[in-house]
C-alpha cells in the first residue's frame, strides 16, 4: 500500500515536478506530510511556498519563468521579460 509520502511523490511528479503550498493541499496533500518531504530533503523550495522535487532529472532552462508560472497561474510575461524570453 502506497504511503501519504509516496502519494504526495506521485502526484507532484504528475504536475511536472514542481507544487504550490496551495496546489497540494487543494490536491490531499497534508501539510504535515508535505514539510516531512521538505525536511527530508525530497522537496527543494524554489521560492516561499513553492517546492520541486529534488530528483527530477531535468527542468526547463527557463525554470524561473516555471516559478512565476506557477505562482502567478494567470500573470502575462511582457516588455522586457517576454523580449529577453523570446530572443534568447
Amino acid at each position: 500500500m502506497n504511503t501519504a509520502r509516496e502519494k504526495a511523490i506521485d502526484m507532484i511528479r504528475k504536475l511536472g515536478g514542481i507544487i504550490r503550498t496551495q496546489e497540494a493541499l487543494r490536491r490531499g496533500i497534508h501539510r504535515r506530510t508535505l514539510y516531512g518531504l521538505r525536511d527530508e530533503g525530497m522537496l527543494l523550495p524554489t521560492s516561499r511556498g513553492l517546492y520541486r522535487l529534488a530528483d527530477m532529472e531535468s527542468f526547463p532552462t527557463e525554470i524561473d519563468l516555471v516559478n512565476v508560472a506557477k505562482l502567478v497561474p494567470h500573470g502575462i510575461i511582457c516588455l522586457i521579460s517576454a523580449l529577453f524570453f523570446f530572443t534568447n
